[in-house]
């Protein structure tokens, strides 16, 4: 099973239903960091049973050389779940031999802009079988956390 992505695997991912815990910037490096519960596989249900169950893992989303962060979000439960994560607006950076996109994560509660090179998503533990929701308990996950290191 496959625990890392970049944006090479964009097409292959999707967000729909993610929930977000934390988002973050590290500046010296670059980056935006997401906590999120990122669900590997949908499960059909069981026999006799009528909610799906899910694989899901804490995981972290790691966008890189990115900078111009909007963040327009408005949730009255603190609760953030993603919808979509969209990628658009290719530009080549003047004299590097890099492009930027421009990256939006939409969710049910707004929001979430910005211009970076790429990314790359972890799991920092392995997928657990969650039945009938979508996102994992605190103790489950082992509460938030912004670390980009991957499971071992």
């Amino acid at each position: 099973m496959k625990t890392e992505w970049t944006e090479a695997d964009f097409h292959e991912l999707s967000w729909h239903d993610v929930h977000v815990y934390a988002v973050g910037a590290v500046p010296e490096r670059f980056e935006v960091r997401l906590d999120l519960d990122f669900i590997v596989e949908w499960l059909a249900p069981g026999p006799g049973a009528s909610a799906l169950d899910f694989r899901v893992a804490p995981a972290t989303l790691v966008f890189e050389n990115a900078g111009e962060l909007q963040v327009h979000l408005s949730s009255p439960t603190g609760v953030l779940t993603l919808q979509e994560l969209r990628r658009e607006d290719e530009q080549r950076l003047p004299g590097a031999s890099m492009s930027t996109w421009r990256w939006t994560l939409v969710a049910n509660e707004g929001s979430v802009a910005l211009r970076a090179s790429g990314f790359r998503q972890f799991l920092r533990q392995a997928p657990q079988w969650v039945r009938g929701r979508q996102h994992l308990l605190e103790e489950e996950r082992g509460g938030p956390s912004l670390s980009a290191l991957p499971a071992k």
